[in-house]
């Protein structure tokens, strides 16, 4: 390659004198242990070179096809994460060529590194994301606080580690992208990675880790999908079977705090073992009366007689309600009771329909309105969670 001219460089950085400085370091290297700012430029960037970053970094992929391969220093110190452990090039190749894994080729002269052809990368395909599953492993346990580069040092007791992907919950309410203590880690050897799922225990910082194989996660994950999937169904043919079990109702009356709704009673029923009814509602808006629905006339009878046995008169405070009262349903209160019932169970059948979505409509359909780019990233499904190793968005913003 042609040295790369001052310019090209930067003004504090000449070619010649980075790479005498190059040989000062490295001769420096030689005589002494390698440092742990060496181990951790090597790691930064023996990373971003690596198989597991290479099949899924579009900004390296498309680098890589230009100039035979070759990375200069000011386009690899733009990455936000090698920047901000070493600014300086000749301390960053100096390290690199006291790396054991022979992975990366190192140009002096012109100041640049590039993976070494004689370590190609492997096809993307079937095989190696088999492969791939099997050398990765679940842990949950780590502080939320906690860095990637301390877990991944952490990790490298137990082997050579690929990849780390965290696990993130998008949330709102404090922030996004919030660590959730969880992870997926990719060591370079199946071995490796069964070697630290066989290890008896495993602390991080006082905290046991839980661990398993990504094979066995994934099972989890899908057998928890299926699990509230089928919650959902059963909930909904509940819904639907209503029409088909005789309503109870209980009065309730002196609803004098505004806030109180139907969690509150929920609670207050299971704090007193009274049998959970189906639904609470006012008949009007912040009224002072509403009622409980339960599906058939077993429970109401227990509950009734739970509330009078553990409260006189069956009146307790709720909230800042102080007499709220429980009573058998009144006959000119049971119509009205039923009518707002329905109306509140077709609202829901209806809006329950209408988000299942399926072809032509609803959310995520192929129809108008319908996601189109879900393999693009564009969709909303498993927003919730996202899977990081803390720089690739950083990196674009700096490079482009």
């Amino acid at each position: 390659m042609s040295v790369e001219t001052k310019a090209d460089i930067g003004p504090e950085q000449p070619a010649v004198a980075v790479a005498e400085e190059v040989k000062q370091e490295n001769g420096n290297h030689e005589a002494s242990e390698i440092t742990a700012l060496d181990k951790k430029l090597i790691r930064q960037v023996e990373f971003y070179f690596s198989d597991y970053n290479l099949h899924r970094d579009k900004f390296m992929q498309e680098h890589i096809k230009q100039n035979d391969g070759w990375f200069d220093m000011n386009t690899m110190l733009k990455f936000q994460r090698l920047s901000s452990l070493c600014s300086e090039p000749g301390t960053i190749l100096a390290a690199l060529k006291n790396s054991k894994n022979k992975l990366m080729e190192i140009d002096v002269e012109s100041m640049s590194i590039r993976r070494s052809p004689s370590r190609p990368v492997p096809e993307n395909n079937a095989k190696y994301a088999r492969d791939l599953v099997k050398r990765s492993v679940y842990i949950k346990g780590f502080p939320q606080t906690e860095t990637i580069e301390n877990i991944t040092e952490f990790l490298e007791d137990y082997g050579r580690v690929e990849g780390v992907h965290l696990r993130r919950l998008n949330n709102p309410h404090v922030g996004s992208a919030v660590f959730k203590g969880s992870l997926i880690a990719s060591f370079s050897k199946l071995e490796e990675a069964t070697g630290f799922l066989q290890a008896p225990m495993v602390y991080y910082k006082d905290q046991q880790l839980e661990k398993m194989s990504k094979e066995d996660f994934q099972k989890s994950k899908e057998e928890e999908r299926a699990a509230a999937k089928g919650a959902r169904k059963s909930k909904q043919q509940e819904e639907v079977d209503d029409e088909d079990v005789e309503l109870s109702f209980i009065h309730v009356s002196n609803l004098d705090d505004e806030a109180i709704n139907h969690i509150d009673l929920k609670n207050l029923f299971e704090e007193m073992e009274i049998p959970v009814f189906k639904f609470f509602s006012r008949y009007e808006k912040n009224g002072p009366e509403g009622y409980i629905v339960y599906l058939g006339a077993d429970d109401r009878d227990l509950a009734m007689k739970t509330l009078s046995e553990k409260h006189e008169g069956a009146v307790l405070q709720v909230k800042a309600a102080a007499k709220v009262q429980f009573t058998t349903m009144p006959d000119e209160k049971k119509e009205l009771a039923e009518e707002s019932y329905k109306e509140f169970r077709t609202t829901m059948l209806k809006r329950r329909s209408g988000n299942k979505g399926g072809r032509g409509g609803g959310r995520g359909g192929r129809g108008r309105g319908g996601n189109r780019n879900r393999s693009h990233g564009g969709g909303r499904k498993n927003q919730q969670i996202k899977f990081s190793d803390g720089e690739p968005a950083a990196k674009m913003a700096k490079t482009e």
